[in-house]
């Protein structure tokens, strides 16, 4: 799917799904513990 907004709303998607893997990671790790 092509974004009106171009190359900005591309990586602002990138950054953000980034940071959902760190998020659920982080949660994955303090839970294993």
């Amino acid at each position: 799917m092509i974004l009106s907004g171009g190359k900005n709303s591309r990586l602002f998607c990138k950054s953000v799904s980034f940071l959902h893997q760190m998020v659920f990671k982080m949660l994955f790790d303090i839970w294993s513990i």
